[in-house]
């Protein structure tokens, strides 16, 4: 099954019969829910953050995430020409975590991975989904490698973009978000974001210089609030007093290797958001019964209408998830959250070999 035709499948979630009992349809998800403190927030302007503290499950196990991997070039990722598959080969005796949403620049067009991955230790040729986040290039740009991608230092912003990857996996959404973002930046900025170089690329536009004045006084004042709560093990997001996402990880050090690109992510999207109407940010305890809550989500099992499409979990390819891991030992479940959540959709990556949660994604409306 292709990205597209996958996309189709999730797009008619709502084809499951109104006669299905809610037991059937809604399953509670292993992980963090009972086990874990909710700190108060950390607010700079129109950003609440709240880090989520509890038991580092994973305290003895390693993780290289993709930014240190590649800058210690532990780690190749090719260029296929295909937009919606790379290759990885891991050079290093580590696993390396992927996650959803990170953004490789370099190769023909910039991408963003769609799925959380774990890579084996020296697997080589993996294949990566993924999408475009650049429109119209297709050759090397001035000092970068057309067959490599050579950097891998941020997320896409905001939550229809990472649901136009994660949940709906549809490439002309991906690239409409993208143009609507880079929109959203220009009026909130009032001079225009896109880059003279290639001014479809999102990760030119974050690399601007107006996106980074307009961000670094709020970065620079809650970079260092991971730090301040023992026991972190992730964090949720309020934008302007709104519960916006979330992130839980099962080990603590992989949370904070992560930390940088998951805030720069956090603050550009606040940025975004400035001027519009704001509320009292939740307290702790609200944001917590929204993702103890969020747990109860809908699975669709691989092949079924509205399956999510995160393939590549266990295999490394676009096929099903529920095949023994060869290169690759996550395994993704992914679904929709009952309908008076605020929060959207919800997904859990496991390690096959252990049953460990690795991490978990709650995405907000």
């Amino acid at each position: 099954m292709n990205i597209r035709n996958a996309a189709f499948l999730f797009a008619i979630t709502s084809v499951i019969s109104s006669n299905t009992s809610a037991s059937q349809v809604y399953a509670q998800a292993t992980g963090f829910s009972t086990g874990y403190h909710v700190s108060q927030p950390y607010s700079f302007g129109n950003l609440s953050l709240f880090l989520i503290k509890g038991a580092d499950k994973s305290k003895n196990k390693v993780y290289l995430t993709l930014p240190e991997a590649i800058a210690k070039k532990q780690v190749v990722v090719r260029e296929t020409g295909n937009v919606n598959v790379l290759k990885i080969d891991n050079l290093s005796n580590a696993a390396i975590f992927i996650q959803s949403g990170e953004i490789v620049k370099g190769g023909r067009q910039d991408r963003a991975l769609q799925s959380d991955m774990l890579i084996s230790p020296r697997a080589q040729g993996v294949d990566l989904p993924c999408f475009c986040v650049e429109h119209g290039r297709w050759s090397e740009r001035v000092g970068e490698s057309s067959s490599q991608f050579n950097s891998a230092s941020e997320f896409v912003v905001g939550n229809n973009m990472q649901k136009a990857i994660k949940k709906d996996a549809d490439q002309g959404q991906v690239w409409a978000q993208v143009e609507a973002k880079q929109g959203q930046l220009s009026r909130t900025l009032t001079k225009p974001v896109a880059s003279n170089i290639s001014p479809s690329s999102f990760q030119l536009t974050l690399e601007q210089k107006s996106v980074k004045d307009a961000t670094q006084m709020q970065f620079n004042a809650l970079s260092d609030v991971v730090n301040k709560e023992k026991d972190a093990i992730g964090y949720a997001v309020a934008i302007n007093g709104k519960i916006s996402n979330a992130d839980i990880y099962g080990s603590g050090a992989l949370f904070k290797k992560l930390w940088p690109g998951l805030l720069r992510s956090a603050v550009i999207e606040a940025v975004a958001q400035r001027g519009q109407s704001t509320k009292k940010p939740p307290d702790g305890s609200e944001v917590k019964r929204v993702l103890a809550g969020a747990e109860h989500f809908k699975p669709i099992p691989y092949g079924m209408p509205g399956a999510p499409s995160l393939q590549g979990a266990t295999n490394g390819s676009l096929g099903p998830q529920g095949q023994e891991a060869t290169f690759v030992t996550g395994v993704n479940t992914a679904g929709a959250v009952r309908e008076s959540s605020p929060v959207d959709f919800f997904s859990q990556t496991t390690d096959s070999k252990s049953g460990a949660v690795i991490h978990q994604n709650f995405i907000g409306k």
